[in-house]
């Protein structure tokens, strides 16, 4: 090999590292700069999630949307920076499902991963209304009631206090056939109803309290002694209407009675029920209308219980006081008067009453 040929290998080799080093450099301030910029974009994305938006007011859930429709929803209300960038964590951090609807509360302090974690619990405004039902009320008085407070129309709830196949999972209703009415079944009871109820959310809460206010414990003893719970609500409304407290035992004693000897139960009660009327004594006049439910005309308890019992009265009819007396009446200080035959029944009217 000549003097010349060495040198030209030389200044090759040489040319081609010095041609090297600058593809380097690029190569390195490249991966520099993807660096810099993920470090950057993971910065961004920590401040764009987890630093206050300073957001506050009220917004609106509601069933069945999407987390990407719930994210959406709030980067135009303005509320949180970036939609997209939270659904992404959500799905990466596996938290995107169980977002409940409802009200939502903001305050300034809260960021937008700290806003799903609020959605994810279901932490929502407490919009409810309370409602107190009073014990033997009917159901058009409780529809009135609930229309007043404004949670559902009165014809709806109306129209929902019907059994149906969405109240089966009521264990106290299994025997009810599809189509009858739910009175009795309503549980009187101070409740906390969502303006954004349905009026069948309404009456499934009310017939859900009846099942967990007359537990399994006495829905076996009305088993056992053959009854069906629509027969012992239906004792149990006359007892209720009939009865004060203390003595509500004493008085489902006289007509579980009456109703084993074939007597009439002749009830004021459901007297007062079929004339929409509210009289200590109904008159001779009122007690001969020929009516379903009067119980002066008809033997055995009326068709369907005049009102929703309280668990008192309910536990009376259940467990009623054994007793010889078949007639009572109550003095004008309320106090119960209970007499074995007609003829002592007439002496106390007599005594307390004429």
């Amino acid at each position: 090999m000549s003097e010349k040929e060495d040198v030209g290998t030389t200044d090759g080799h040489e040319s081609s590292l010095t041609t090297r080093r600058p593809i380097k450099i690029i190569i390195v301030v490249i991966l520099l700069g993807c660096i810099a910029a993920g470090v950057f974009g993971v910065i961004s994305a920590q401040n764009r999630l987890f630093k206050p938006v300073g957001a506050t007011g009220e917004f609106v859930l509601e069933r069945g949307r999407t987390l990407r429709y719930i994210a959406g929803h709030l980067e135009q209300l303005g509320k949180i920076p970036d939609g997209d960038l939270l659904v992404l964590y959500a799905r990466l951090a596996r938290r995107s499902a169980s977002i409940q609807a409802g009200t939502y509360a903001l305050d300034e302090t809260m960021t937008p991963v700290s806003i799903l974690d609020m959605m994810i619990r279901g932490e929502t405004v407490d919009l409810s209304r309370p409602v107190t039902i009073p014990e033997g009320w009917r159901i058009t008085q409780i529809a009135a009631r609930l229309d007043a407070t404004g949670i559902v129309t009165a014809e709806q709830f109306e129209a929902a206090a019907t059994m149906r196949e969405a109240y089966r999972d009521v264990q106290s209703l299994a025997d009810l056939p599809d189509g009858i009415t739910l009175e009795g079944f309503l549980f009187p009871e101070t409740y906390r109803f969502n303006p954004e109820s349905s009026a069948e959310e309404v009456v499934l809460r009310m017939l859900r309290m009846f099942d967990t206010r007359v537990d399994a414990e006495l829905r076996e003893k009305v088993a056992e002694q053959g009854r069906s719970m629509r027969d012992v609500v239906n004792l149990a409304a006359i007892v209720q209407a009939e009865s004060p407290i203390r003595d509500m035992r004493e008085i489902a004693g006289v007509f579980w009675s009456r109703l084993r000897i074939g007597m009439r139960l002749e009830s004021d009660a459901t007297v007062n029920y079929f004339l929409g009327t509210s009289k200590l004594q109904p008159t001779l006049a009122d007690i001969r209308v020929r009516d379903p439910y009067n119980t002066y005309l008809n033997a055995g308890l009326p068709p369907g219980p005049i009102g929703n019992p309280g668990i008192d009265a309910i536990r009376a009819a259940i467990e009623p006081a054994e007793h010889e007396y078949l007639f009572f009446l109550h003095k004008p200080t309320l106090e119960t008067v209970f007499s074995r035959n007609f003829t002592e029944h007439l002496a106390a009217k007599a005594r307390y009453l004429d």
